[in-house]
């Protein structure tokens, strides 16, 4: 019986311990999503595929393949893409960067993140229901490239 009571507390410290997790990741994104414009088009908790050339401090590592739950605003001024991590993307008009749809649902956001040590390039791709509707909005108010691969 001690031994059932005592596996049945792990498991729910375990849990609780991931809730919490997950509440503080979420927070975390909502709070590096913010922004002071209006908000246009929005999609909240996106599974993204994060890569960069340069390491993040305290964020995605460079090389590698950095999975994570990402927000993606669209404003008129400019496009947000943050995870637990922070703000990870910003493609303002000035800044330059793409935004494209390369197949049904899906879509590549590339940019330049601004470094004191140098600049970084970054990709993201996620899978989108409406890749073509944020391609779009994207190019219109961003003025960015968008392109969708033929077949």
């Amino acid at each position: 019986m001690d031994y059932a009571l005592s596996i049945l507390f792990a498991f729910a410290v375990a849990a609780t311990l991931g809730g919490l997790l997950k509440l503080s990741r979420k927070r975390a994104r909502e709070k590096a999503a913010t922004v002071d414009e209006e908000v246009l088009y929005e999609a909240r908790s996106v599974p993204v595929r994060v890569m960069l050339d340069h390491d993040m401090l305290g964020g995605p590592a460079a090389g590698k393949i950095n999975r994570a739950d990402a927000d993606l605003i669209l404003t008129a001024k400019r496009i947000v893409v943050a995870t637990h991590h922070g703000r990870v993307l910003e493609i303002r008009k000035d800044q330059g960067g793409s935004v494209r749809s390369t197949g049904p649902g899906r879509l590549v956001l590339e940019g330049v993140r601004m470094r004191p040590s140098g600049d970084s390039k970054v990709r993201i791709e996620c899978h989108l229901p409406e890749s073509e509707v944020w391609a779009d909005k994207a190019a219109k108010i961003l003025s960015t490239s968008r392109s969708a691969l033929a077949g």
